[in-house]
């Protein structure tokens, strides 16, 4: 016999899938053309050979080069439809996975949170961020990363419980999968191996186990994801000798603190350090180092591309995806959780900071095939919310009215 929650749960996932998989049916064509092609074309050749080729070796022109497990999981549909019906089998694929992360939020959720229809709220909430409803309709490999991730943050928080060694091989293999997603997949496996030296009491365990698990982890980041590293290294360590580039970087990060600013609308971002620096409670605290781990590293990657774009860009989303939706998780928990959290220096001071991050975003021209979760900010029909909220800069007003 189900118990009612597994049913409610059950309900919210079919009718999230069935809603997520109708509207992917309206899609025609893919619209991130060059990226979802390259995705499309490595399917296709694995399905036909059974081997892992590059974009350029396949399609014999200079593109970009996602990782292959998407590609590999999508596959097998292609052995049996082709063209507009495989793409919409693809976007239905992609409606059933991140559906599945009901799961594991709820699971995630309880943990913090007592009252039930908050929860479930939070779930729905989650499942529909413009972060994940933008990319489950495009054959990127955001939507199995952002799933991927979220069943990990499950059987990592599960592992801190007696007898659950299992949970934690499974959120290792979890980690590792995740560096086979995304070209940045590999922090989650870093700020996982991060965490548990932190945590971890027994010097000897650290030296005999951590430490060599961190080098290999390490060198095989380099020679597989970042082959050119030292050679990047040395060029921006040169770089530096001239002004305008230690300009530049600041610009970068200045850019960077603004998109996790506009993409989660302040506010949880400050319930986030708060909750990090403050709640002592030990789901919180066992996590603590990863998620912080997790969100530094990001920033930093992503804030080097931000810095690629600086002519023509002032806020880039794309590559911080999943560190925007970690943030309105834990947001919703600070706000859920029955203990309330009392905003300490710490807080007072990122606030601070923030604010001044705000008071400097340009919004003349962005590259929205690089956010297209805030699309809606700048899209010509919406000029009155373009003109009121974002460019007079009125939704700074926004966070204070709610704090």
């Amino acid at each position: 016999m189900f118990k009612k929650k597994s049913i409610y749960l059950i309900i919210i996932f079919l009718s999230v899938f069935i809603v997520k998989s109708l509207i992917s049916l309206y899609l025609k064509t893919p619209f991130i053309f060059s990226d979802e092609t390259c995705v499309i074309q490595k399917a296709i050749y694995f399905a036909s050979n059974f081997e892992i080729k590059s974009c350029h070796e396949i399609l014999k022109v200079s593109a970009g080069d996602p990782r292959p497990l998407y590609s590999i999981l999508i596959s097998p549909i292609y052995l049996f439809i082709s063209g507009t019906k495989a793409y919409h089998a693809v976007l239905i694929f992609n409606s059933l996975i991140i559906s599945s992360i009901v799961f594991p939020l709820y699971s995630i959720f309880k943990k913090f949170i007592q009252n039930k229809a908050l929860i479930y709220l939070s779930i729905i909430a989650i499942l529909f961020l413009p972060q994940i409803i933008i990319f489950e309709k495009t054959l990127m490999t955001e939507t199995l990363f952002t799933t991927i991730c979220i069943w990990f943050l499950y059987f990592y928080l599960k592992s801190f419980n007696k007898k659950s060694a299992h949970n934690k091989i499974i959120a290792i293999i979890l980690s590792i999968l995740a560096a086979f997603t995304r070209p940045f997949g590999f922090i989650l496996p870093i700020a996982l191996t991060i965490n548990e030296i932190i945590r971890c009491k027994n010097k000897k365990l650290i030296a005999l186990v951590y430490i060599p698990i961190a080098f290999i982890l390490s060198f095989g980041t380099i020679k597989f994801f970042i082959p050119n590293l030292a050679q990047e290294l040395n060029q921006k360590l040169y770089a530096l000798e001239d002004p305008t580039i230690i300009y530049t970087i600041i610009i970068a990060i200045k850019n960077q603190l603004n998109s996790f600013n506009v993409t989660t609308f302040f506010t949880p971002i400050i319930a986030v350090i708060v909750l990090f620096t403050q709640n002592k409670k030990s789901e919180i605290q066992n996590i603590k180092y990863f998620i912080i781990s997790f969100l530094v590293l990001n920033f930093i990657i992503s804030a080097q591309h931000t810095e690629l774009y600086l002519e023509n860009l002032s806020i880039i989303t794309r590559y911080i995806n999943f560190s925007i939706i970690l943030i309105f998780i834990f947001a919703f928990i600070f706000l859920g959780q029955k203990e309330k959290t009392k905003i300490n220096l710490i807080g007072k001071i990122s606030t601070i900071i923030l604010y001044i991050s705000l008071i400097f975003i340009s919004y003349k021209s962005v590259k929205l095939s690089l956010n297209l979760d805030i699309a809606y900010y700048f899209d010509t029909s919406t000029s009155t919310i373009q003109t009121n909220l974002v460019s007079a800069k009125n939704f700074i007003i926004l966070p204070l009215l709610i704090i």
